[in-house]
């Protein structure tokens, strides 16, 4: 679905100011170092989707009268942005009994494209992208769809580009769902095959029908799949918005233009030190320290009914529910990659405050999902069953310098509107109270909003941002506004041996400083009144889902 920028700000923005992206670590990587292999084949498959049910903690099959749907997205290099307008395209589409494939043909110039970025930019570790993968299991017999789910899927750019098959297993688990039919999913595997050595004609062909593969990456268009039985589920893109959208709506310092691409200034950290009566001056920092896999963004995904009819539409009634979700792989990122920032803020005066940022391409996306019987895709909304939203947010690519992030800092508040939306659709958390001369980390402020054991680590505010440039566009008289700020993308690190270092100190009273004091502070962040959904292991029976808070732009304030 093609929009212009125009179009899409004077539309209303709605439930995404809860959402934040996380900036943290993948689940699994290839720590093996591949040989070369010849030149592969086109019609070679480059990544095989292994769809497992689950039924009561164990393996299954699927019945006769089930299939799954499976629609992929991969993140688009920048010099394919350029081209389509978009940060992502659809890689694959079709109904499967167990095996999806994804052909070099398609995804070869993908992977192309990151690492001639990546080897331009100087990286000199491992460097990562990730798939989002939809599903939804139908019921052909029923007709109806039973439950659906979204995930990510790492890939090892340079494993892949040497003619390795990437091979991943995603679980879902069909005897499992809540009363919004949202499946859970996991990776249970992720391996690299030779092709000389893999079961590529089981993966093809096993118990399934002949796939039709696509032959090239999909525009922005609708995507049907044909299920069976005169039945086709249909992907209509009704919602997305990128950092192109938004280049209007804020100052042009906040954005820079690299090969033709823009990128945008995004908080990662924003700190106040300015209770007006006694305080103590504070230093906040943070460090991305990568020790081992990588450091890297993961999305967030949602699922819910007319979550883009709420967007579109200013004076739309009805608030969305969602569930809500950090993506399991991350989809963008390296195992050398970090950047570190510090900011000492004084009670008194321009430095009380303060924020740091990262330049990077946000973006919001949402397929509204129907099941059409013999119509053509002219008339999916008229002929077909509306079944949800799927939404994704993320982030498709981050500015880097070598292996550094490229970040900045400044003194006072994000542009004011953005700020705003950080209070629309979050709440105040109190952390921790410091004593003068104290400390804490940013660990412990993680795992205080974190009660799952989620890694959500740094929200970055995606949400907060489209509601801000939608607003400045297009403001809006209803509640639409206060709908977005929560979601936040994660920004965080790998296993127990990567970290997202830094901390607060509490410096009391600073010689040669006017206005600060020995005294104590309490260190509140700001979270997102989303409540995030963190699923069991895929083969824990009767195990149940946990729900916790997620930090919205890492906003700091001290009492």
């Amino acid at each position: 679905m093609s929009r212009s920028k125009q179009s899409m700000l004077t539309r209303p923005y709605a439930v995404l100011i809860l959402i934040a992206i996380s900036l943290a670590g993948a689940a699994i990587y290839s720590s093996i170092a591949f040989d070369a292999l010849t030149s592969p084949d086109k019609n070679e498959p480059a990544v095989v989707l292994e769809i497992r049910p689950v039924v009561d903690g164990r393996i299954a099959s699927l019945s006769n009268d089930l299939v799954v749907s499976v629609l992929v997205t991969a993140p688009l290099p920048p010099d394919m942005v350029r081209e389509s307008g978009r940060d992502t395209a659809v890689v694959f589409a079709g109904a499967v009994k167990r095996y999806a494939t994804i052909s070099r043909e398609v995804l070869g110039p993908i992977i192309k494209g990151w690492n001639e970025l990546f080897s331009r930019r100087g990286v000199s570790g491992r460097a990562y992208i990730g798939l989002s993968v939809q599903v939804d299991v139908i019921n052909v017999s029923a007709r109806r769809s039973l439950l659906a789910g979204i995930e990510s899927i790492t890939l090892d750019l340079e494993t892949v580009a040497k003619g390795y098959i990437g091979h991943s297993v995603l679980g879902i688990d069909i005897s499992a769902s809540d009363e919004t039919r949202v499946a859970r999913l996991g990776v249970t595997s992720v391996e690299y095959y030779d092709p000389s050595t893999a079961p590529i004609n089981s993966w093809f062909f096993s118990d399934e029908e002949e796939q039709e593969p696509l032959s090239a990456v999909s525009d922005n268009h609708d995507v049907c799949i044909d299920i069976g039985d005169g039945l086709r589920e249909c992907y209509k893109p009704t919602y997305y918005a990128g950092v192109d959208d938004f280049a209007d709506a804020l100052p042009s310092e906040y954005f820079r233009v690299v090969d033709g691409v823009t990128y945008m200034r995004v908080p990662v950290l924003v700190a106040v030190n300015d209770f007006p009566s006694m305080s103590a001056t504070v230093i906040v920092s943070i460090t991305t320290t990568a020790r081992s896999p990588a450091l890297g963004v993961y999305p967030t995904y949602a699922i819910g009914p007319n979550i883009a009819k709420m967007l579109n539409d200013p004076n739309y009634p009805e608030f969305a529910s969602a569930t809500v979700w950090k993506g399991g792989g991350l989809v963008w990122g390296g195992e050398r990659f970090g950047f570190h920032r510090s900011l000492i803020l004084h009670p008194r005066g321009e430095t009380n405050t303060g924020w740091v940022w990262i330049y990077a391409r946000p973006y919001i996306e949402i397929y509204s999902v129907y099941l059409v019987t013999d119509a053509g895709t002219d008339a999916i909304e008229e002929d077909g069953t509306y079944l949800r939203d799927d939404v994704t947010f993320s982030i498709s690519d981050i500015l880097l310098s070598g292996d550094e992030i490229e970040s900045g800092y400044a003194y006072g508040m994000p542009h004011e509107i953005i700020n705003n939306y950080f209070f629309e659709g979050t709440e105040e958390a109190f952390v921790t109270r410091l004593s003068s001369g104290g400390s804490i980390r940013l660990k412990t402020v993680f795992q205080a909003c974190d009660k799952c054991g989620a890694d959500f680590e740094i929200g970055i505010p995606v949400g907060a941002i489209v509601a801000a440039a939608a607003s400045l566009a297009a403001p809006l008289s209803g509640p639409v506004a206060v709908r977005l700020p929560g979601f936040a993308v994660s920004l965080s690190n790998v296993g127990a041996s990567i970290y997202i270092e830094g901390g607060v100190q509490n410096y009391g009273d600073v010689p040669g400083t006017p206005g600060d004091y020995d005294v104590g502070e309490s260190v509140y962040v700001r979270v997102s009144k989303f409540r995030y959904r963190a699923d069991p292991p895929l083969l824990c029976f009767r195990c149940s889902p946990c729900y916790y808070v997620a930090p919205v732009g890492m906003y700091l304030r001290f009492h």
